[in-house]
Parts: C-alpha cells; sequence; structure tokens
C-alpha cells in the first residue's frame, strides 16, 4: 500500500508527501530486523537464565545471578536494536559504554585493591566461602536433570496434551532407541 501511495503522490512530481513515504519505506526493513534482534535477544535471555537456574538456582545467590545474566543479555539486545533502527544511538551508545566501564573500573580497583589490607581480608574470606561453596554447587549440578532429561520432560508434558491417537504415531516415529540407554553427560 505505501509503494502504491508513493507512486501516486510521484505523479505530482517532487513533493513532501512522497519523500515522507520513501523514509517510511527505507524504515521498515530496519524495523523488521530490530524486532527480530529483540525477539532473538529474549529467547537467548530466557535460555541463559533457565540454564543458571537450573544449574545453581538451588543455592542461595543462584536466582539472582541467573536474573541479572538475563536482564543483561535482554539490555544488549535492546541496544543493539535501537542502534539497528537509528533510534537515541547518542544515548544508548554511551549509556552502554558507561556501564561497561563502571563494571571494568569495579573490577581493576576490587582486584588491584586486593593488596591493600582490608581488600586483602576480603578477598580472603570470599576465597575461603568459594572453596567451602564447590562442593554444594557440584553436588547440586549432578543433582540437576541433565539436558536430555529436561527434553524428555518436555515432550512428556507436551504429549500429554495430546489426544492418544497423536501420542500413539509420535510414539511409533522415534523409532526403537531409547535415551535411557546413553549415559547422561
Amino acid at each position: 500500500m505505501l509503494f502504491v501511495l508513493q507512486l501516486a503522490f510521484g505523479v505530482f512530481g517532487p513533493n513532501p508527501i512522497s519523500d515522507l513515504f520513501e523514509r517510511v519505506i527505507v524504515f521498515l526493513p530496519s524495523l523488521v530486523v530490530a524486532i527480530i534482534i529483540i525477539v532473538v535477544a529474549s529467547a537467548i535471555a530466557a535460555a541463559v537464565k533457565t540454564l543458571i537456574d537450573g544449574t545453581i538456582g538451588g543455592l542461595a545467590y543462584g536466582t539472582t545471578i541467573a536474573n541479572i545474566a538475563s536482564a543483561f543479555v535482554l539490555f544488549l539486545g535492546i541496544v543493539a536494536a535501537l542502534n539497528q533502527v537509528g533510534v537515541a544511538t547518542t544515548v544508548t551508545t554511551p549509556v552502554l559504554i558507561a556501564i561497561l566501564a563502571t563494571v571494568a573500573g569495579i573490577l581493576i580497583v576490587g582486584v588491584g585493591g586486593g593488596l591493600v589490607r582490608p581488600m586483602q581480608q576480603r578477598w580472603e574470606s570470599y576465597l575461603t566461602t568459594a572453596e567451602n561453596e564447590v562442593p554444594r554447587m557440584r553436588e547440586h549440578a549432578a543433582a540437576a536433570p541433565s539436558v536430555r532429561e529436561q527434553a524428555q520432560r518436555a515432550g512428556a508434558r507436551g504429549q500429554a496434551r495430546t489426544t492418544p491417537g497423536e501420542a500413539a504415531a509420535t510414539d511409533s516415529s522415534l523409532g526403537s532407541g531409547s535415551a535411557q540407554d546413553t549415559p547422561r553427560s
């Protein structure tokens, strides 16, 4: 419809309305790419959150780390989408640089400050806590279901929503191999 309107107004020669339609038509592909970037970033953020939450979610700080990682991935996707469209690039790029510089500065001062006496004591307590936490994390990760088991559970939930005839057809199309015969990785 936009192409037809552009052609129709183009009959009258160069005019502001034709220019407006031309700019809108040129803008549409960038908008579609930005939407795709946001959808992909959302999917990746959800996957990161599920992966981290499934691995260390049972620990006291596991869910917090999963939420922070998910929000960071989503933030990067939104910044990329805004830059793709060309909206607020003068704002988003400096904000992104400021956030990354702040994180880098905190790490540099924190790691570099490890030789200062109070920071040295804190680092020792952090490392001691981390050493005590490693066996718990290993136990929790070992007890977490494997990717194959999670997929089987999701498939079982999906089959519960299908009719018995559909489930039988799906089972027969999967073949005789069993996922239980393969070792867990």
